[in-house]
């Protein structure tokens, strides 16, 4: 009684939540585009805004500060609300920058006011292909998705293999990666491992396959390999556990349990499947970090030091493997089994103060940008699912 009622103080404390998940605009509707080519960021036109596109990847340096200016001004006036924006670039380090400076501040402030989220896309090129970007930026796929840069490539390798693996998949944000990819147009076969206590109930009703093991034990990675006995296509890390405590009060198992499942079994699984050619060429390998990882969190070294390093592991991967694609997807506030525990004043600050669009984000959030990674052509991203934080990069 004493939670409830404290929470719906709280919750009158700052307006309701920005994000209105009913009322997102269709990437059917024909976006706004602002460009080079055109004169509408020079109008004062007041048409709604529901999508846009921003393209500054043809203009001169001399030419973008008065263009983005125009463009963000009137974007920022006729935004409606949950719109969509996406700024593309290229990877010039000058315009890339003040690009990207601008749009995550842009974010904030159109989550802030409008529920609306602002992202930045980047290319090789100005004539290289955004479609990737546009489906997913554009649509109610991205709605926890603010204030992100994400690169697409040049088309890259795919694999043959249609087979995914998913750790940590029998419930919460890891079953929904599961079903999300299994939805999708890469992944036909699902197997979702998971410790053997777990309850596969969900995923079995869901036609997974399901392997129970402990993902730290040194034989998990052979043992998966003999169930599964061919190449796999995908691999999802989203394995995960907290051992929260203060430093000063955190025991050596707390910091040992925390670091063996969320990174060193990881590092065990992906090089001895590298090691054995279970990866198909151009396999896809997403890790499930944390914004902890990016920005910290008090109590919670031992979990902060297993994300960063997760997400510095698939850097280095990425450059010792030319053909395999491996990118990290780093939730915020995500609306979980565990997060429904923890005390009304952490949940308030998180979603009601730190988020501008003052929100939790949904499992099926954190599962969409695992699908457009694994699906399309992205490697070495590293994107927050987070709805626009107020911290980390």
């Amino acid at each position: 009684m004493q939670r409830r009622i404290l929470t719906e103080f709280l919750d009158r404390l700052v307006p309701a939540n920005r994000l209105n998940r009913a009322h997102i605009p269709s990437i059917t509707s024909s976006p706004h585009i602002y460009s080079a080519a055109m004169t509408s960021p020079l109008t004062h036109e007041k048409e709604p805004i529901n999508t846009a596109i921003v393209d500054t990847r043809s203009l001169k340096d001399s030419e973008l500060s008065l263009f983005l200016y125009r463009s963000s001004s009137q974007i920022a006036q006729n935004v409606q609300r949950n719109g969509r924006i996406l700024f593309l670039s290229t990877l010039d380090p000058l315009q890339s920058s003040m690009v990207e400076g601008l749009v995550r501040s842009l974010s904030k402030e159109l989550a802030s006011s409008k529920g609306a989220t602002c992202n930045l896309g980047l290319t090789s090129s100005p004539d290289s292909p955004t479609s990737q970007l546009a489906d997913f930026f554009l649509s109610n796929r991205s709605a926890f998705v603010n204030g992100q840069v994400v690169r697409q490539q040049p088309k890259l390798q795919e694999p043959e293999s249609d087979i995914c693996v998913v750790t940590g998949g029998a419930r919460g944000i890891g079953l929904e990666i599961a079903k999300r990819l299994k939805s999708g147009s890469r992944c036909n076969k699902v197997y979702v491992v998971d410790h053997p206590s777990s309850d596969f109930s969900a995923a079995t009703e869901c036609g997974f396959e399901t392997i129970g093991l402990d993902i730290t034990a040194p034989d998990t990675p052979s043992k998966i390999m003999s169930a599964i006995d061919a190449p796999i296509g995908c691999l999802v890390h989203s394995a995960g556990i907290t051992a929260d405590k203060t430093m000063k009060r955190m025991s050596l198992q707390s910091w040992r349990s925390c670091l063996d499942v969320n990174l060193h079994s990881i590092i065990k699984l992906d090089s001895t499947f590298e090691n054995k050619n279970f990866f198909d060429k151009g396999c896809r390998i997403v890790g499930v970090a944390s914004t902890s990882g990016i920005a910290g969190n008090v109590g919670q070294c031992n979990y902060a030091a297993s994300k960063s390093g997760l997400i510095g592991w698939s850097e280095k991967f990425n450059l010792i493997n030319e053909n395999i694609s491996y990118n990290t997807v780093a939730p915020g506030f995500i609306q979980t089994q565990m997060t429904d525990k923890l005390p009304p004043m952490v949940t308030f600050m998180a979603t009601k103060i730190m988020t501008p669009l003052k929100a939790k984000g949904q499992v099926e959030d954190v599962a969409e940008v695992c699908g457009m990674l694994v699906e399309g052509d992205f490697r070495g991203e590293r994107v927050r699912v987070c709805g626009g934080m107020l911290i980390g990069k």
